[in-house]
């Protein structure tokens, strides 16, 4: 059997993620990504603490945490995470592959400039509106702008490799 740490961590960061794009900041989303990052630090398998019972005595991984880890490796789903996945558009998740875009820019970005896919994100900022947005000056938004291309030339790529 494999090791589930790697998986159920990215669970946990696309959590925070769809979290932090809903508007939502602070404990929840903190726990979340803290959870991710004890699970991808865990040199034992999860499956193994689960199975021994000693889940509960990692430090990170409260309760609640818990709970998610055993009901995914039960059952191979994790209920909050299609939860929140249901709650947040599948553009705007798109967007996190963007490099230089995370859940609270894109946020900010869906808020106060109606940004709800990619070609929303090159509107703003072809019409330098990205810019003047809180947070926002000209050398971030030209890293996003290279995240565009970088991201369009994967998509290609993918396209190309595919038979």
């Amino acid at each position: 059997m494999e090791n589930k740490n790697k998986e159920i961590a990215n669970l946990f960061y696309r959590i925070a993620d769809a979290l932090e794009i809903k508007g939502e900041t602070g404990f929840k989303v903190v726990a979340y990504q803290k959870a991710a990052r004890v699970l991808e630090d865990l040199t034992t398998d999860v499956a193994e603490l689960v199975a021994q019972g000693k889940l509960s005595e990692v430090p990170g991984i409260g309760k609640g945490m818990a709970e998610k880890i055993e009901e995914y490796l039960k059952t191979g789903k994790m209920t909050r995470y299609e939860e929140v996945m249901k709650e947040v558009p599948e553009p705007l998740l798109k967007l996190l592959e963007i490099s230089g875009l995370g859940g609270k820019t894109i946020h900010l970005m869906h808020q106060e400039l109606k940004v709800n896919n990619l070609d929303d994100l090159k509107r703003v900022i072809n019409d330098g509106s990205l810019e003047k947005l809180y947070g926002m000056g000209e050398k971030k938004v030209e890293n996003i702008k290279k995240g565009i291309e970088l991201f369009e030339h994967a998509q290609e790529e993918c396209r190309f490799m595919k038979p």
